[in-house]
């Protein structure tokens, strides 16, 4: 499946349009979303096009790269050191944490600004 430059920008704006909704968004919520707002897409490629947007940022990151996407922010991996005295949250037991990575979301300076004018109120 061919992606052009303008199916990509719609689908990173319809991400990041439904992870601003009051509630959290499944995959499948996007999808939709995006489908019923692009008449000229088939449900069919607009799942395909996401399933391969996020395989491709997933693949990166397991690979140690980052990924930027410009107007949502960068996603970066970085390492976390081994801790010997962390404690369960569920049971309160003692117990030792392998060093490890995850990843870490900073978002673009547009999407942070908007952010800062969301009201709280919106959000329960």
């Amino acid at each position: 499946m061919a992606l052009n430059r303008n199916a990509l920008m719609e689908i990173a704006v319809f991400f990041l349009c439904e992870l601003t909704m009051k509630q959290k968004q499944s995959k499948s919520n996007i999808i939709d979303s995006i489908y019923r707002n692009n008449e000229e897409y088939k449900l069919k490629q607009v799942k395909g096009i996401v399933d391969l947007f996020v395989e491709s940022i997933s693949d990166l990151l397991k690979s140690g790269s980052g990924v930027e996407i410009r107007g949502l922010g960068t996603f970066e991996v970085v390492p976390v050191k081994a801790r010997a005295n962390a404690r369960n949250p569920k049971t309160g037991e003692k117990m030792k944490v392998k060093a490890h990575c995850k990843v870490r979301f900073k978002p673009a300076k547009d999407l942070k600004d908007s952010l800062k004018e969301l009201s709280p109120k919106k959000l329960s």
